[in-house]
C-alpha cells in the first residue's frame, strides 16, 4: 500500500493566466549618454562604456502577480504545517471561467438563461490552458507546497465555463505520490 496525501482547494475569482514575461532596454539617462560620447571619442570605447551602463529588465505583464499570490495563500492554508513535499506528484487544475454577456439572452442580462447558441462544453478562447496552468503551478511552488513544479509527473487540467449559479475559480487537487507509487 503505498503511502498517498491529498490536498484539495478552491481559489474564489477570476483565473488569469501567466503572460509572457516582456523585456525592455535600460538606456542611460540623456545626460549621462551625452557626456559618455563626448568622453569616449571612439566608437569601440564608446560602445565598451554603452554595453556596461544599459541593461535589459524583464518583466512580467498584467495581473499576474496577484493571482499567483492569492493561490499560494490558499495552498498554503490548504498545506497547514506539512512539509515541503518533494515527492512525485499528480496534479489536477479545474479552471472555472466566467461566461460573455452575448451568452445570456438580452432580455435579462447575465442574470437570465442561457441562450441556444451558448456553447454548454468546455472554455475554447483565450486565456490558453497552459498559460493558466503555469500561474496556478507558480503559485503552488510559491507557497512551498512542493519543491519545485517539476515534480508534476501527471495531471490533468481542464477549463470551462462556470455553470449558472456559480463563482468563476480554481480547483485544486494534489496528490503526493510516494516513489514507487504506481499512480
Amino acid at each position: 500500500m503505498s503511502d498517498r496525501r491529498i490536498i484539495r482547494f478552491v481559489v474564489p475569482g477570476v483565473p488569469i493566466a501567466d503572460g509572457r514575461p516582456r523585456g525592455r532596454i535600460q538606456w542611460p539617462s540623456k545626460a549621462d549618454f551625452a557626456r559618455a560620447f563626448i568622453k569616449h571619442r571612439s566608437p569601440d570605447a564608446f560602445f565598451q562604456w554603452l554595453t556596461t551602463h544599459a541593461f535589459v529588465q524583464v518583466y512580467s505583464v498584467g495581473k499576474t502577480r496577484p493571482w499567483r499570490d492569492k493561490i499560494a495563500e490558499i495552498a498554503r492554508e490548504a498545506r497547514a504545517s506539512g512539509a515541503t513535499w518533494e515527492c512525485p506528484v499528480r496534479a489536477h487544475f479545474h479552471f472555472a471561467l466566467p461566461r460573455p454577456t452575448s451568452h445570456y439572452s438580452k432580455a435579462m442580462g447575465k442574470s437570465g438563461k442561457l441562450t441556444k447558441a451558448a456553447p454548454r462544453g468546455g472554455h475554447f478562447k483565450k486565456p490558453d490552458l497552459d498559460n493558466l496552468v503555469k500561474a496556478a503551478m507558480d503559485g503552488v511552488t510559491q507557497s512551498e507546497l512542493w519543491k519545485d513544479d517539476a515534480l508534476v509527473c501527471d495531471g490533468r487540467w481542464t477549463k470551462t465555463f462556470v455553470q449558472e449559479d456559480r463563482h468563476p475559480g480554481l480547483l485544486v487537487e494534489l496528490h503526493h505520490l510516494t516513489e514507487d507509487s504506481n499512480g
